[in-house]
C-alpha cells in the first residue's frame, strides 16, 4: 500500500496523521474501529482465502510451529473481530488526569495521559497482529506503520486495507495506518533511522528479530521477545491441580510464547508427581526431556545443557529436579527470558519468595502461564508482551501505548 513512497515520506506522513488523530474526539476513533471490524467481517472469505494461499506457499519453508501461527482459521478470525470490538468499547485512555497537585506558588499541576504519537510495528507470522496493532494504536490516538512478515503478506494487506477504508469513511488521514507492502528489508532499515518522526518501534517475534531491530534502530523500542517459560512445582503443591495446570500450559497452544517450556520439580514431590503427569501428557504426544534425577523416576530422553536455554514452541518439555525454591528461582533467572513464570504451591512463604525473587513480566501462582495474554487480562488484545522494564511491562494494551504531559495552570506566577 505504501510501495511508492520513500521511508522518510512514510514516517513524515505518519507524523502528520498522528497530530490529526490527537485532535479528534474519542467517539470518532471508536467509530473507526467498529467500521474496521464490519469491513473485515464482510471480507472474511477473501481474507481466509489469502491466508490459505500464504500458508500453502510457506508450508515447506518454515517450521510446523510457524505454520500454526501463520494460520488464520474460522475461530481465530472470529477472535480477531471480537478483539477489535472489545478495544473499541474500552474507556478512552487519553485525557485521563493521572496526578494532580498544587505547588507552593498556587500553580495547579496536572499529569495528563496523551498518545505517544507514531508507532512502527514489526512482526512475524501471525496475521491477526495486523488487526490488533492497528486497533490498539488508533484507540490510543497513535498513527501506526505496520510491517508484517512476508509469509503473511497477502493476508496482512487485506486486513490493513479494511482499517484504511474505515479511516477514510471517518474523514481521517489514511496515513494513520500504513502498511509496508514489500519484502525489501532495506525499507525497514531506513524507517528504523527515522527517529525524528517515529516515536516507538515494537518488534514482535523471535529473539532474532528483536536483536536485529535493537541493533539497527535509532528509535526507542518495546520488545515482545521469546517465551522460554517455567513452572515450578513445590513440595507443598496439590498434585491434581499441578497436573491440570501443567497439561494446559504445555498443550493448549504449544506454539505460543506463553506456553510452558520447562518444568522444575521439588525433589520431595517428584516421585508422586512425575509418573501421573507423564501419563496425563501421553494423549497429547508431548516429548519429555529430563535431567539425571528425573530419568531415575520416569523413562524420558536426556536433557542437554542447551535444552535449558531453548523455547520449544512445540510439544516438547524439559524437566529438572531441584532441592528447593531458591534453586528453582536461580535457574529461572539464569535461563528464562523474563516472560511468564509459574509456581504451584500451597506454602505461603514459598509463594512469597517466588513472587519476590523471580524476575519476569508475569508471575502466575497456582495457574497456567497461558493466562499471560492481553485478551485474558481484559485489554481486548495486546501489542505484545514486553519483557523489558521501561515504560510498560507485560501485555501492552491501548493504555500502555500512551505517555503523559504536565499541564501547569496558574494566574500570573513567575520565577
Amino acid at each position: 500500500m505504501e510501495n511508492n513512497l520513500s521511508p522518510l515520506t512514510i514516517a513524515q506522513h505518519a507524523r502528520t496523521a498522528s497530530l490529526a488523530l490527537q485532535a479528534v474526539p474519542a467517539a470518532m476513533r471508536h467509530r473507526v474501529l467498529i467500521t474496521a471490524a464490519t469491513l473485515l467481517q464482510r471480507r472474511k472469505k477473501d481474507i481466509l482465502a489469502a491466508d490459505t494461499a500464504d500458508v500453502h506457499r510457506a508450508r515447506h519453508k518454515v517450521s510446523p510451529a510457524f505454520i500454526n501461527r501463520l494460520t488464520l482459521n474460522e475461530k481465530r478470525f472470529s477472535e480477531m473481530i471480537a478483539a477489535i470490538r472489545a478495544i473499541a468499547r474500552q474507556k478512552d485512555p487519553l485525557g485521563e488526569v493521572i496526578e494532580r497537585r498544587k505547588i507552593k506558588n498556587g500553580v495547579v499541576l496536572k499529569k495528563v495521559r496523551v498518545s505517544i504519537g507514531v508507532l512502527f510495528i514489526i512482526y512475524e507470522a501471525r496475521p491477526h497482529v495486523t488487526a490488533d496493532a492497528a486497533a490498539l494504536a488508533l484507540r490510543a490516538g497513535n498513527a501506526v506503520i505496520l510491517k508484517g512478515g512476508s509469509e503473511a503478506r497477502n493476508t496482512n494487506r487485506l486486513i490493513a486495507q479494511c482499517f484504511q477504508q474505515a479511516l477514510k469513511s471517518a474523514g481521517l488521514p489514511l496515513h494513520a495506518a500504513q502498511f509496508i507492502d514489500t519484502a525489501d528489508r532495506t525499507v525497514v532499515k531506513k524507517l528504523l533511522k527515522c527517529a525524528d518522526d517515529i516515536d516507538l518501534v515494537i518488534p514482535r517475534g523471535g529473539y532474532g528479530l528483536v536483536k536485529w531491530v535493537r541493533k539497527e534502530s535509532h528509535i526507542p523500542s518495546l520488545s515482545h521477545a521469546e517465551g522460554l517459560d517455567h513452572t515450578y512445582v513445590d513440595a507443598s503443591a496439590d498434585i491434581p491441580l499441578a497436573i491440570k495446570v501443567i497439561v494446559n500450559a504445555k498443550t493448549s497452544f504449544p506454539a505460543a510464547c506463553n506456553s510452558l517450556d520447562h518444568l522444575l520439580v521439588h525433589e520431595r514431590i517428584a516421585q508422586k508427581l512425575l509418573p501421573p503427569l507423564q501419563t496425563a501428557l501421553v494423549p497429547y504426544g508431548v516429548e519429555l526431556r529430563g535431567d539425571a534425577k528425573a530419568r531415575k523416576i520416569i523413562n524420558v530422553k536426556a536433557a542437554t545443557m542447551q535444552d535449558w536455554d531453548t523455547e520449544y514452541l512445540s510439544l516438547t518439555m524439559g524437566i529438572k529436579i531441584v532441592p528447593n525454591v531458591d534453586e528453582a528461582t536461580a535457574h529461572i533467572n539464569a535461563h528464562g527470558s523474563k516472560h511468564s513464570e509459574s509456581i504451584i504451591a500451597r506454602d505461603k512463604k514459598t509463594i512469597a519468595l517466588f513472587k519476590k525473587n523471580v524476575d519476569a513480566a508475569g508471575i502466575f501462582v497456582n495457574c497456567s502461564t497461558r493466562l499471560h495474554d492481553g485478551g485474558v487480562f481484559g485489554l481486548g488484545a495486546e501489542m505484545g508482551i514486553n519483557t523489558g522494564k521501561l515504560h510498560a511491562r507485560g501485555p501492552v494494551g491501548a493504555k500502555e501505548l500512551t505517555t503523559y504531559k504536565w499541564i501547569a495552570e496558574g494566574n500570573g506566577q513567575t520565577r
